[in-house]
């Protein structure tokens, strides 16, 4: 082992390449290969492997042309672009820097703006203190060499233990369409009236009642303003809903089936074949289709609705008019998508979307959110070529952290964010949604509403990580009794909609996100869909290998 481990050290390009591949290898970890596809990941693999090559060859070429020896300049420059990987981590130590030492000063916050620039700056001068302390003492280069062995080979132990772990407690049964509890809908026979529906799911939006338990709102009077508010925009605020489940994945999977699929009787899952967003390629839609499974783009596209999406950067739209799944203005790719997801903490994508001035995407929901009214005059003049009904699915991810400011933006420095801020705005938005379809799409049917709620725990989103309670879910195969709270904090969700006083008198009020697409389908195509009853599940991701893929109902 230590000849191995001294002949690493000596050859510097091997060190360098295997530094350059750490964040892939980090990466390609049992919680990201079950949200993305086998063929993002092999690209994402051959695109790491050619720009290393081509990364380690610019190098080359340079230091022959400069003519002059630069001590471990393989490795220097590979660990300037590992050090990119960090560089939100120095960003929230820059930010901490800020609060205590600035506001000890009693001396105005540094910029937000210049975050980006400090941060890089800071990963700089440690690579020059590299440089400078390799050419003062000789024995810290092979001291710089053992740390990058050291830092790859525990990487390197780490991956392959969460792999071992995750591979051995989980079933080896794949999530099976036998498994899933799966509607068969035909056509609708009934007369209709085509209306435009605008189903907008806020990602962690919790219930006004929730939110003032939560301290979002200090002031009972709040809640009351904001419900009559609603009640003035003749949306029908519903009380103790719940999300069907506790993720995102889950909860959109039962929207899009127009059913909960899985329960706490479901056997063991090992992946998310199945469920959102990986059930929408066309793959999987070819499967589903032949065996006449329910799911939302082709329902619609049997009832004459065309189906547009609204995604963000967890899932972007992918068009696939085959499978009526519509994106506004131009598709995304699903390798450009990986792309983005891998480089999301480095600023390299700030850097190449200011370059190429592709930042504003049409088919996201951010755009949705503040271009309603161009996207509805193109869908409104769609509408009369095709004569289809639309039906506009939107997935925002605010109020989810990273949070916004008090002016609704984005903000670097944490501090000056927060849940109440990304709340209110949320709901300004409802506000001004309502307003203006309501004077230019009168009357369509429209859904505001959570994919699950929120524990608001934390002041910022500096130590929140991925963690979605303050302690370990299930303790000897049960639900953790001592953050019941935290639970139902996350199962209680916002849920609003806007629909004919005769619908609701038919099919009632839905109180979770399935009955609630059961609801849009009765009022719209008259199809007479019997709601779930109102149970909220608690799943694990595969950070707990042991109950990864098991489902627990909360009591």
């Amino acid at each position: 082992m230590y000849k191995i481990c001294n002949r690493l050290i000596k050859n510097e390009i091997v060190v360098a390449s295997i530094l350059f591949l750490l964040p892939l290898i980090n990466f390609i970890n049992p919680i990201n290969i079950k949200q993305l596809e086998n063929s993002s990941l092999f690209f994402l693999f051959l695109f790491n492997l050619s720009l290393c090559f081509i990364f380690l060859l610019i190098i080359f070429l340079i230091k022959n042309f400069l003519k002059k020896s630069i001590d471990n300049i393989y490795l220097i420059s590979s660990l300037f672009y590992l050090s990119l990987f960090l560089h939100n981590d120095v960003k929230t130590l820059i930010d901490k820097i800020n609060i205590y030492i600035f506001n000890s000063w009693r001396i105005e916050k540094i910029n937000s703006l210049y975050f980006n620039e400090i941060s890089i700056l800071l990963i700089l001068l440690v690579i020059y203190v590299i440089i400078y302390f390799q050419r003062k003492f000789i024995s810290f280069k092979e001291i710089f060499k053992t740390f990058l062995i050291f830092l790859v080979s525990t990487n390197f132990i780490l991956v392959i233990y969460n792999f071992y772990s995750f591979e051995k407690n989980i079933d080896r049964e794949q999530l099976e369409l036998k498994n899933l509890n799966l509607l068969k809908l035909d056509k609708s026979n009934n007369k209709i009236v085509k209306k435009n529906v605008y189903y907008i799911v806020f990602d962690g939006l919790i219930s006004l009642e929730n939110a003032y338990e939560q301290k979002v709102f200090k002031d009972p009077n709040d809640i009351l303003d904001i419900k009559n508010k609603l009640k003035d925009l003749k949306i029908e605020y519903i009380p103790e809903s719940t999300s069907n489940y506790n993720y995102t994945y889950l909860t959109l999977s039962s929207i899009f089936y127009l059913n909960s699929p899985l329960d706490e009787k479901s056997p063991k899952y090992k992946d998310n074949a199945y469920l959102f967003p990986l059930m929408l390629n066309k793959r999987n839609l070819n499967v589903l289709e032949k065996k006449n499974l329910t799911i939302l783009p082709k329902i619609l596209d049997k009832n004459d609705y065309k189906f547009y999406y609204f995604g963000n950067s967890w899932h972007q739209c992918v068009n696939d008019s085959i499978n009526n799944i519509n994106c506004f203005g131009k598709s995304s790719n699903k390798f450009l998508n990986s792309l983005e997801v891998f480089y999301s903490k480095t600023p390299i994508i700030q850097f190449t979307q200011n370059l190429f001035k592709y930042s504003s995407k049409e088919n996201t929901s951010s755009f949705f959110l503040n271009n309603l009214e161009t996207i509805h005059g193109v869908i409104d003049r769609d509408t009369a070529n095709h004569k289809k009904g639309n039906f506009i699915f939107v997935h925002s991810i605010i109020p989810h952290d990273p949070y916004l400011d008090k002016n609704c933006n984005y903000n670097d420095i944490f501090s000056l964010t927060s849940y109440s801020y990304s709340y209110s705005c949320v709901l300004k938005k409802i506000f001004d949604i309502t307003n203006f379809l309501n004077q230019k799409d009168p009357s369509a049917l429209i859904i505001f509403q959570s994919d699950h709620g929120w524990v608001n725990k934390f002041s910022s989103n500096v130590n929140r990580g991925d963690f979605i309670y303050s302690e370990k879910t299930i303790i000897d195969g049960k639900l953790n009794k001592n953050i019941k709270k935290e639970f139902n904090h996350r199962a209680s969700i916002f849920n609003g909609i806007k629909a004919s006083d005769e619908c609701f008198k038919k099919n009632g009020v839905p109180l979770n996100n399935a009955n609630t697409i059961k609801f849009v389908f009765n009022c719209i195509f008259n199809y007479d869909l019997n709601y779930q009853k109102n149970n909220h599940f608690i799943g694990l991701d595969a950070k707990d290998p042991d109950n990864y893929g098991k489902l627990f109902k909360l009591k």
